[in-house]
């Protein structure tokens, strides 16, 4: 008898092979699920991004047209910075004080301006509640890491060392703040870990962004897959379980 490879001789029994079931992405605290290759989140056209989770829409736009689907690597958005391409969406409607940001990234190193930026709520005075991208000077080449706005950038100084160089290709990036330290993970290995210089967090309510820092128009170039947001900070085991659920998607 051959065990394990679904043939049986001499017995007349076949014992099945082993299979690995597949991995979920977490969903305890998942406040905002975009993913492009859902018909139910993205249908292939438009100018509309919904929301698994709340319902949320993220409207597409640009100064010159707006994303194109890109049906590959189970289907995604792509972003020209240089035709000003975003997506944008209302503000959660509380302050998360703790947070888990997710988002699957074609990276580039395209982008226009100064402080462009991948993911995150729009910038007031004081605050912006979780934001993912760059601040002035680290463009060429661009760089990126995660944090929060209350005056001042929280995940951020004028070292270069707090910022993670990708090289082009999909890349999971991960921005978690427990309330205590800020962590940020590029496929699925911990970069960064900063403790902020000031605690305070709020909203600005100004809505959130996608490509874009909405304050002054710098776009960030590239595509966009899957969008995630928790409540909490995940813990290493549950980025690590997220990264399983999808890298077979994009070779990875």
């Amino acid at each position: 008898m051959i065990i394990g490879t679904g043939i049986s001789i001499g017995t007349g029994i076949a014992i099945a092979p082993s299979v690995t079931p597949p991995v979920s992405p977490i969903t305890s605290g998942l406040l905002l699920n975009l993913d492009a290759g859902n018909v139910a989140s993205y249908p292939g056209s438009g100018t509309t991004w919904t929301d698994t989770v709340g319902s949320k829409i993220f409207t597409l736009a640009g100064t010159i047209g707006f994303a194109s689907f890109i049906s590959s690597n189970g289907g995604y958005l792509n972003f020209n910075a240089g035709a000003g391409h975003y997506g944008s969406a209302t503000s959660f409607d509380s302050v998360l004080t703790q947070y888990t940001v997710e988002v699957w990234h074609l990276f580039n190193g395209t982008s226009s301006g100064a402080a462009p930026v991948l993911f995150g709520e729009g910038r007031s005075t004081p605050y912006s509640n979780f934001m993912m991208g760059t601040t002035g000077g680290r463009t060429s080449p661009l760089k990126i890491q995660g944090g929060f706005w209350n005056g001042a950038w929280q995940q951020g100084t004028t070292d270069p060392g707090d910022y993670y160089q990708p090289s082009n290709g999909w890349r999971q990036f991960v921005n978690t703040y427990d309330g205590a330290e800020i962590k940020f993970y590029a496929n699925n290995i911990l970069r960064i870990t900063k403790t902020p210089s000031d605690f305070t967090i709020g909203r600005s309510g100004l809505g959130l962004n996608i490509m874009r820092r909405q304050d002054v128009l710098n776009y960030w170039g590239g595509g966009v897959s899957i969008i995630r947001v928790y409540d909490r900070a995940l813990s290493e085991a549950e980025i690590t379980q997220n990264w399983d659920a999808n890298r077979p998607r994009y070779g990875i």
